[in-house]
């Protein structure tokens, strides 16, 4: 079932998000970007999680675990990349008081600087895996449609994922 699943039931929660292990995460985040629900879930759950992994000495990586870590980054990136902010909103807003809380909860005692390096490197990376992929799929396929195999090489050869691919060419379809 999972920690967040099982606490659902003493705490009569319909959510996993309604339990008090998102509670802070729901409470700051709002207020620090503007984001849709959906968005914001996936933001809560993925930083909380790589906080967690990062606390354990997981870095992102190409293989393993750090792989787990990358995508759980990426992923949260393009939820708050998709918001009113755009790409100017950063991992770096996060309030390390939210990281210190998150890790001691999980019993982790680690530095908040190590967390935002983690997180700034990984930010850094994916900008620009992003400015390379829009000018990929400008040169690449200029018409905008793509077949799976497309898709397939594009994240096997390139690191773009289906979701940030269909994002650059909603951009692209938007400035034309």
């Amino acid at each position: 079932m999972g920690l967040e699943r099982l606490l659902m039931v003493p705490q009569y929660a319909q959510s996993v998000y309604e339990t008090d292990l998102f509670k802070p995460w729901l409470s700051v985040l709002p207020s620090l970007w503007r984001t849709d629900p959906r968005s914001l879930r996936i933001l809560s759950d993925h930083l909380r999680s790589a906080i967690v992994l990062i606390g354990d000495g997981v870095r992102a990586s190409n293989t393993g675990r750090g792989y787990v870590l990358r995508r759980l980054l990426r992923r949260a990136l393009t939820a708050l990349w998709r918001g009113e902010g755009g790409t100017s909103l950063s991992l770096s807003d996060l309030p390390l008081d939210l990281v210190q809380s998150t890790a001691a909860r999980f019993g982790q005692v680690i530095e908040s600087s190590l967390v935002t390096n983690v997180l700034a490197a990984e930010e850094r990376k994916f900008r620009e895996l992003v400015s390379r992929g829009r000018s990929l799929l400008r040169r690449l396929y200029p018409s905008g449609r793509l077949t799976e195999e497309d898709y397939e090489f594009l994240r096997d050869t390139h690191g773009l994922p289906r979701e940030l691919i269909t994002d650059l060419l909603g951009e692209s379809a938007q400035l034309t």
